[in-house]
């Protein structure tokens, strides 16, 4: 369906403020429907050009004022366009609706990104975890950094982001913070949400990173291999803080359950299910998805040591995760292992060496990892040199064509 319609703005000259200064009215036309709105924005009758509707000279203040009405007739046509395009009935209430509804959100970036911030802190446990949060608190940081060292800026308004604003950032971030690719790729990304936030609630009426081609580095994934794993089982340890962490760590090898998750772990997380079997029922604190694990014999026999030992409910002996992979270190060279052995090295592991190299299939291991998308599993499965040999004899015993 084809519309009429028209944005105006002109001087509300029955309202002149005490500076002399006349309020700026905008007009919004729809089929012939007329509806106004403040713009929050005034300027001297001398100064108004009423043939462009926008403030006439170049001073700095006037300048401004054009750029500010400027902003808010890209967020009108961009509602009126959205509105449009989704087939609904335009009505000229309506957009002026959805606009009058974007001052309830800050205009510029490090304030958006602040509220944006604050409002994920409320959701810490509900969906949304700790570690996400402080990656966001990082990001604004580092934005508001740039701002000073690039323009001498406090913050600025969203909608003066461009694509040359995104070049420069990621280029300081890669020279004056000297961070790697990956890390990079992560700070434009966490900005990019914010963005496009500030676009969903009408703020912006356009993509700044629509030409941006954010670059990512493949990273190999570490994991143990079935007999790197034997290793750390089998080797005699009379240090109890190694003790403790190497039993954790294998808790992890064989539930694939992150350290947070392990941390959370109490008594009341394993329930008897199907023929007396033990299983953990628990949800994971990164997406709050819910995962059910019957226990294999490793895990079972971890629980049974410590048994009565912990305060509360709590299931397993569990330090901080600075300690956890401080110590994990040492557990490697005494172990004779050679690669950079982190807790979360236990995860892939189990995704690799102990469910796919033995037949698992991914769709299942998706589920037990509580990933919510199957891709992110696939990030996980590596595809070994054991599961390939495998595979491919007993493709072999499959075929039976003579020569």
């Amino acid at each position: 369906m084809t519309h009429t319609f028209k944005l105006s703005f002109f001087l509300k000259r029955s309202a002149i403020r005490k500076n002399g200064k006349t309020p700026i009215i905008g007009r919004i036309t729809v089929n012939g429907e007329k509806v106004e709105f403040s713009t929050k924005q005034e300027v001297a009758s001398s100064k108004w050009n009423v043939g462009t509707g926008e403030g006439k000279g170049n001073s700095t203040e006037i300048k401004l004022l054009n750029e500010n009405l400027d902003s808010i007739r890209m967020t009108i046509y961009s509602f009126y366009r959205n509105l449009s395009e989704q087939h609904e009935i335009v009505t000229a209430e309506k957009i002026k609706k959805l606009y009058t509804q974007t001052d309830m959100y800050p205009q510029t970036l490090l304030t958006l990104f602040k509220k944006h911030n604050e409002d994920a802190l409320k959701l810490v446990g509900r969906g949304r975890s700790l570690v996400t949060c402080k990656k966001y608190d990082l990001a604004y940081r580092r934005v508001k950094e740039f701002l000073l060292h690039q323009y001498g800026k406090d913050d600025i308004y969203l909608d003066n982001l461009n694509l040359q604003f995104i070049n420069d950032y990621e280029l300081y971030l890669r020279v004056n913070c000297k961070l790697g690719i990956n890390m990079t790729a992560k700070m434009i990304q966490l900005l990019k949400k914010v963005v496009i936030m500030a676009r969903k609630i009408g703020i912006i009426g356009f993509d700044p990173f629509f030409q941006h081609h954010t670059k990512w580095e493949k990273v190999a994934i570490e994991y143990l291999t079935k007999q790197e794993i034997e290793k750390i089982i089998k080797k005699e340890i009379t240090i109890k803080r190694l003790d403790v962490v190497r039993d954790v760590f294998l808790f992890s090898v064989f539930t694939g359950l992150s350290y947070i998750d392990i941390k959370n772990l109490t008594i009341d997380n394993i329930q008897e299910r199907y023929d007396d079997a033990h299983w953990i029922i628990t949800k994971r604190q990164k997406t709050n998805t819910k995962v059910e694990l019957p226990l294999l014999d490793i895990p079972l026999k971890i629980m049974e040591k410590y048994k009565g030992e912990q305060s509360g409910l709590k299931l397993l002996p569990v330090m901080s995760n600075q300690k956890v992979n401080a110590y994990l270190k040492e557990l490697a060279d005494i172990c004779g292992i050679k690669k950079r052995l982190t807790f979360h090295v236990a995860r892939y592991s189990f995704s690799t060496s102990i469910m796919l190299d033995n037949g698992i299939s991914i769709e299942t291991l998706s589920r037990v990892l509580g990933h919510v998308n199957i891709k992110t599993t696939q990030l996980y499965a590596k595809v070994t040199n054991m599961k390939v040999h495998k595979e491919m004899s007993t493709l072999s015993k499959k075929l039976r064509f003579s020569y």
